[in-house]
């Protein structure tokens, strides 16, 4: 299998979520997801790292939940929420400054990661 969502390959930070819940994420290193052309992508949320499965047909983006390790992170993490938003994603697009935006199950609800460049 071979991806070629302009998304893979890469890896991405997430550094915000809009709609029902706004939330500037404090340490975007901390939130990570690398998709990788194979179907499958690695994450960090927060102190927790796995990785899962993913699907791309057109613009729509199935992620399988994750293989997770499963530390507590303290009470002002957002590991759990970052988790459940990925869960219901259902497309993506990107926006004009080239960042990767996860569209959830609701349209107007959000995910907006920034690529990290290698340097």
């Amino acid at each position: 299998m071979n991806v070629t969502a302009p998304f893979a390959n890469a890896t991405w930070r997430w550094i915000a979520r809009s709609g029902s819940e706004s939330i500037r994420v404090p340490a975007p290193d901390r939130y990570t997801i690398a998709f990788a052309p194979n179907g499958t992508y690695a994450i960090r949320a927060d102190c927790n790292t796995g990785g899962g499965a993913f699907a791309v047909s057109g613009t729509r983006v199935t992620i399988s939940p994750p293989r997770l390790t499963l530390i507590y992170c303290g009470d002002d993490s957002l590991d759990t929420r970052f988790l459940e938003a990925l869960d219901r994603v259902t497309a993506y697009e990107l926006d004009a400054e080239g960042r990767l935006v996860l569209v959830m199950t609701s349209p107007n609800e959000r995910l907006t990661f920034e690529k990290i460049v290698v340097k």
